[in-house]
């Protein structure tokens, strides 16, 4: 391998010789070098030829040794003494016997991903990996570990990061030799440096309309076709009428959802807010809620979380009641470290929101305050999630 030296030596004969020196020489030098001592200096693949000869051209080069080293192959030119005796060398490259790596942070998602692709400025971590090999101490072992971006995180021989700036970078390993197919086996994962912030996550929210859409079709199938029903238990309940979608509705959903998810990033529960059982389901009185960390978008999220959300009996309870108005919001937050966050609220209400509202009105009671109070949203973040997606609030 490139650096590796091997020592090759040579005699003249006869014994009694009066001019014994030898001189060396490489036909490749940028394949390898030999000193004046024999000793060779191996650069890169290739083949070359290093030479040793009597400085008294009457005098032949006996060989001494003929040396076979891993990664050098040599043989003896001529079978007989000439005045020039010579080694053949080839360099080849090195083989790993890795076949694979697998990064245990690619495992992560969800929360687990929120602090475990975090580094915070100044902070390490040790990149936790598992090699794939036929061999239980694999040869050629060596691993090359780089960093997209120095500014932002850099990474030693030993594979720890260490956060030097916010932002992201993607730490990747490969090793130092090729596979024995030509390839370099390669694995790597990005990391987040520096602790999150409200407006952060609160300007990369998005929403789905197409998966509240096509939630709203599913739970209206399932109030309407008892036959389909997940839970069999429900499926001798008779039918009820669908629900009617309300977008007035859809502020009290969405902003549920993006207060779920900006605790679930930065912290900030209240006392008793937060769902035991899972953070962005967290839901107040007149709502249901479900999340996870979703790959799928669109018809295909609405639908698969619509039907996960009904095949929890008290979801379902809720999803055949009597309230005839609905709006459902799925609000998501992804960023490059692999944290990929979706909450899906569904607001109930025995009454449509212009109607609810003038009742509040009639009773002396604010739209915020009661909003508060039967979502969990403090005002000033309820104010801030509306004009994010547009909506009009109160």
């Amino acid at each position: 391998m490139a650096g590796e030296t091997l020592q090759l030596t040579a005699s003249v004969t006869p014994a009694g010789a009066t001019d014994k020196s030898i001189t060396w020489s490489s036909s490749n030098t940028s394949v390898a070098t030999v000193d004046s001592n024999g000793k060779v200096t191996m650069l890169a693949a290739g083949d070359c030829t290093i030479t040793a000869y009597a400085v008294n051209w009457g005098v032949p080069a006996e060989y001494v040794s003929t040396v076979v080293k891993y990664n050098w192959s040599l043989e003896r030119q001529a079978q007989e003494f000439q005045p020039r005796a010579a080694y053949n060398i080839t360099v080849t490259p090195a083989r790993t016997q890795i076949t694979g790596i697998w990064l245990t942070d690619n495992d992560c998602d969800g929360e687990i991903a929120v602090t475990q692709k975090m580094i915070p400025v100044g902070g390490t971590k040790k990149v936790a990996l598992t090699l794939n090999s036929a061999y239980t101490n694999p040869k050629n072992a060596q691993l090359v570990w780089t960093s997209s971006d120095p500014g932002i995180a850099t990474v030693d021989s030993s594979g720890t990061v260490t956060g030097i700036a916010k932002g992201y970078a993607t730490i990747t390993v490969k090793t130092q030799y090729p596979a024995e197919d030509g390839t370099y086996p390669t694995a790597s994962t990005t990391y987040r440096v520096g602790a999150y912030t409200y407006d952060e996550i609160l300007n990369n929210l998005t929403i789905d309309r197409e998966a509240s859409l096509t939630a709203h079709e599913y739970l209206n199938h399932i109030r309407t076709t008892p036959a389909d029903r997940a839970l069999a238990s429900f499926r001798d309940q008779p039918a009820v009428e669908a629900r009617i979608w309300d977008e007035g509705l859809m502020q009290l959903a969405t902003a549920r959802a993006s207060r779920n998810i900006v605790c679930t990033m930065i912290g900030g529960w209240t006392s008793g807010e937060k769902s035991d059982r899972n953070s962005l389901a967290t839901h107040g009185g007149m709502q249901n809620g479900y999340g996870g960390s979703w790959s799928t978008s669109g018809t295909i999220l609405g639908r698969n979380a619509a039907r996960g959300l009904t095949e929890d009996h008290a979801h379902m309870v809720n999803q055949l009641d009597s309230r005839s108005y609905v709006a459902i919001a799925f609000v998501r937050y992804s960023n490059p470290s692999g944290v990929n966050l979706t909450s899906m609220i569904v607001d109930m209400s025995p009454c449509s929101y212009a109607e609810g509202k003038q009742n509040l009105a009639n009773a002396g009671v604010s739209f915020l305050d009661d909003m508060e109070k039967s979502i969990l949203v403090p005002k000033e973040q309820y104010l801030d999630f509306c004009r994010h997606f547009g909506i009009t609030a109160g």
